[in-house]
């Protein structure tokens, strides 16, 4: 139950420290969120050893950017192609997700911080989640084996 109470506090103080962002206005809100939990990850990344931080950091790093930069694809974007980057970013921060779990199993991050990137993840994702739901609610998109912007995500047919 105190750790219970704990995290929910936690989280509650990061939903409202994430909610003072200096992004300009007209920017979705999970476009800001992916900015600052980038601007959280780099610095965490560079304490890494360097026997892990050119692998298994650079990859944390990479996938939190290709949740970013899709993102910003979906902001500027229509239709299927917002429907499919929307879908890509959420694969992408899925991977994330594990990436982080396995550096903190590791000891790369203690689980204070592991409890609060997990914390940004839930919201970014539920973020992402409620914009992709609001497309599938104005327009049936049927979604794509792969994402044509991205030829290194292998095909599934």
């Amino acid at each position: 139950p105190l750790r219970k109470k704990f995290f929910l506090s936690f989280f509650y103080s990061v939903s409202q420290a994430m909610t003072t962002s200096t992004a300009p206005p007209s920017e979705p809100a999970a476009v800001i969120l992916a900015g600052d939990l980038l601007k959280w990850i780099i610095p965490k990344v560079g304490k890494f050893p360097r026997s892990v931080r050119y692998g298994l950091g650079s990859r944390i790093e990479a996938a939190h950017l290709d949740v970013l930069e899709e993102l910003i694809h979906a902001q500027y974007t229509r239709g299927a192609d917002r429907a499919r980057s929307l879908d890509y970013a959420n694969r992408r921060l899925q991977v994330a997700r594990h990436l982080i779990r396995m550096a903190n199993e590791m000891k790369l991050i203690s689980d204070k911080s592991a409890v609060y990137v997990a914390a940004l993840q839930v919201d970014l994702g539920n973020q992402v989640g409620s914009w992709r739901k609001s497309l599938a609610n104005s327009m049936p998109v049927k979604p794509a084996a792969t994402n044509p912007t991205h030829s290194s995500e292998p095909s599934l047919a």
